[in-house]
């Protein structure tokens, strides 16, 4: 069964600041940008920028909450796995907070980062130099809709197929540094 992202989570979007954002030491607000996801779709906490803001005007995030890069060449939806206290996003990212125990984030962030609906989202995309997805498109796509038990075994072998890359990129890095000092150790 399918059923429209609108109707399992609601869906917000991220903030416009309307001033230059600068890293300052003593701040409370915590702001997840562009850049701070890394190449696997995780977010880098420790590199994120800390401003100084005293307004209440901010979508706040909390653990469980997918973001959604929306306004960017990759389209990437990935859970908060932390809680961190005034956590907030620019505007290039959509909240989505699933509203049902039904559904579990993970299977939904996994879901939204698939083929199908990476296909989607590119039929579906405004502009032309950086596509963006608008907050109808994001509504509106259509998510397989599985019981609990489903959602959390695709949870569990998606988190081992990335442990597996990782640890065969860690493989990788290793043979390349023995090849290169062999090969090193060759020309004395």
């Amino acid at each position: 069964m399918k059923k429209k992202l609108k109707d399992i989570a609601n869906i917000r979007s991220g903030n416009l600041f309307r001033f230059r954002l600068k890293n300052e030491s003593e701040g409370n607000l915590s702001v997840i940008q562009l850049r701070d996801l890394n190449e696997d779709g995780q977010i880098v906490y420790d590199s994120l920028l800390k401003i100084v803001d005293t307004s209440e005007r901010y979508a706040f995030l909390k653990k469980g909450d997918i973001i959604f890069k929306a306004k960017s060449n990759k389209r990437v939806a990935v859970v908060i796995d932390k809680d961190v206290e005034n956590l907030t996003v620019t505007m290039h990212y959509f909240i989505i907070s699933v509203k049902t125990q039904e559904v579990i984030p993970e299977y939904v962030a996994w879901y939204l980062n698939q083929r199908l609906a990476q296909e989607y989202f590119k039929a579906n995309a405004l502009g032309t130099r950086i596509p963006i997805i608008n907050k109808k498109v994001l509504e509106d796509i259509s998510i397989n809709f599985l019981d609990k038990r489903k959602q959390e075994k695709i949870i569990k072998i998606d988190k081992l197929r990335k442990r597996e890359q990782h640890i065969l990129e860690k493989i990788k890095e290793k043979r390349n540094v023995i090849i290169a000092e062999s090969l090193i150790d060759s020309l004395k």
